[in-house]
């Protein structure tokens, strides 16, 4: 069975691509190489130019296929909004 690993990309990923050591490999990274995938999902908010940069490097590093996914706008919305703490309530476009 072909295994794919859906994550969402962040800023400790993207240290890691960019070689910073305390980063190590990244929270994305560390789990590419505790199995075999292959396919990775990754669920991006960030602007294009960094998130195709981090896709190349993590091709680099894996073979496996790099699809990249930007979440609908509303779903964003309401991620933000649960995180200030006001879970529950509805969020309106």
């Amino acid at each position: 069975m072909k295994k794919t690993l859906v994550a969402w990309l962040g800023n400790t990923d993207f240290r890691a691509s960019q070689g910073q050591l305390e980063a190590g490999l990244g929270p994305i990274g560390q789990a590419a190489a505790a199995s075999v995938y292959a396919q990775f999902v990754i669920l991006s908010d960030h602007k294009s130019e960094p998130t195709q940069a981090y896709k190349r490097w993590l091709e680099q590093k894996f073979a496996a296929a790099v699809v990249i996914k930007e979440p609908h706008l509303l779903y964003r919305r309401r991620r933000r909004h649960c995180a200030r703490g006001n879970k529950g309530h509805d969020v309106r476009p």
